[in-house]
């Protein structure tokens, strides 16, 4: 069910750069970068698409290598993916710092129900069985706009850095569609941080500090120059400890109901959105340790009016000389009703800093972007580009994107 902007849409260069001959993508069901598009609806039809995709074989594979499948119920394989994704997964994250995905994270990410083991690609070296390239999918049903479609969303596409020249990343690409559209799912939903064919919409990263000194030390929200601490600790301090944040306590079984019954009608004024059976959410939003929390407040009936949720991800930290690792934590969703956002924002920002985070993040779909105005985030750099494949859809506001970022 996660995720991934009409604020930061394609540069001029970036748009000359996508008239180039691409080998790849301008064979592929998707929109050009340059084109506009005036309505919804399948870029191909699946007529086609049988013909010209699916094939009984998987794809062909240079000269030593060979396809396998990450068994996401066997943890020395997740511990290997764990391990490649570590080394090879966003190194371009700037400043320092690079992102980790626990082993938990990725048995919760890759395996909610309904999920199809086939759809967690890898490719090897023959001889030695090394891990090279991975590629995963699992199948949602969305909502975007009047349509009800089920896609596969597809995450962690990853190459080894010796092997980029080989092309294998579009291998990758065509092996798990052709899984995909062997299962009769005919569109996929994905992220990236470059723009390669017409996005959906555009995300900005915001964040805020929530262990003060450390992050003020890091350096890693920006500042002016002549900031002390003491102003720094001023500006983003949190709210003392209060009544209603005893309140907020963790979802669980007794609230999954209640609970679900908000997040579907929350979701359905958003363009596009998860459309999840009782079984995904309880997947999705109930706690498990190290990994995702969730946080209610319940009426004297014991039903829950309001939730917020984040899950944890792991930073480490290069060259600095007292730190090597940043702790932060993601935002979900933030759904208020009985207090305003700010009050919620600061009760469950309360409950992540006690919790040991140094840092809140998020990005600005939904309605997000009320919670950063009012709790003095600030914008990242970072932005990331949502994409659909087989369908074509005019743009969104990222307000209009109802999803969480994994």
């Amino acid at each position: 069910m996660y995720i991934y902007s009409t604020q930061c849409m394609p540069t001029e260069k970036q748009k000359q750069k996508s008239k180039q001959p691409r080998k790849f993508w301008d064979k592929q069901p998707v929109i050009p970068l340059t084109e506009k598009i005036l309505e919804d609806g399948e870029v191909d039809v699946r007529e086609n698409l049988t013909t010209n995709y699916i094939r009984d074989a998987p794809y062909k594979l240079p000269t030593g290598f060979k396809w396998d499948l990450i068994d996401t119920s066997c943890t020395a394989q997740l511990t290997e993916l764990h391990v490649f994704l570590k080394k090879y997964y966003n190194r371009g994250v700037t400043r320092g710092y690079t992102k980790e995905y626990s082993i938990e994270t990725l048995r919760w990410g890759l395996q909610p129900p309904g999920y199809f083991p086939d759809w967690h690609i890898c490719i090897r070296q023959e001889s030695n069985n090394k891990l090279l390239a991975t590629i995963t999918g699992i199948p949602m049903k969305i909502k975007f706009r009047e349509k009800e479609i089920m896609v596969c969303n597809i995450n962690f596409l990853c190459v080894h850095p010796k092997l980029r020249t080989k092309r294998l990343s579009p291998v990758l690409i065509k092996e798990v569609t052709r899984r995909i559209f062997l299962r009769d799912i005919w569109h996929g939903i994905a992220t990236g941080s470059v723009p390669v064919f017409s996005p959906v919409s555009t995300l900005s990263q915001y964040c805020r500090p929530l262990n003060l000194e450390k992050i003020y030390e890091l350096g890693y929200v920006p500042t002016h120059k002549n900031t002390s601490l003491k102003l720094f600790k001023k500006v983003y301090s949190l709210p003392p400890i209060t009544e209603c944040t005893r309140n907020l306590v963790p979802l669980g079984k007794k609230h999954i109901q209640s609970a679900f019954h908000l997040f579907t009608e929350y979701v359905k004024q958003f363009e596009l959105a998860p459309i999840l059976t009782e079984k995904e959410f309880e997947h999705w939003f109930m706690p498990r340790k190290g990994v995702n929390h969730t946080f209610v407040l319940e009426n004297e009936k014991g039903e829950v009016t309001d939730l917020c949720s984040y899950h944890d991800i792991a930073f480490n930290i290069h060259g600095h000389y007292k730190y090597d690792e940043l702790k932060s934590v993601y935002l979900h969703y933030s759904i208020s009703k009985t207090v305003d956002a700010k009050t919620l924002s600061s009760l469950w920002m309360s409950i992540a800093k006690q919790q040991g985070f140094d840092l809140v993040e998020g990005f600005d779909n939904m309605k997000n972007k009320e919670i950063f105005d009012c709790m003095n985030f600030v914008k990242g750099g970072s932005s990331l580009y949502l994409y659909m494949y087989n369908w074509k859809c005019r743009p969104l506001e990222t307000g209009q994107i109802g999803f969480f970022i994994l």
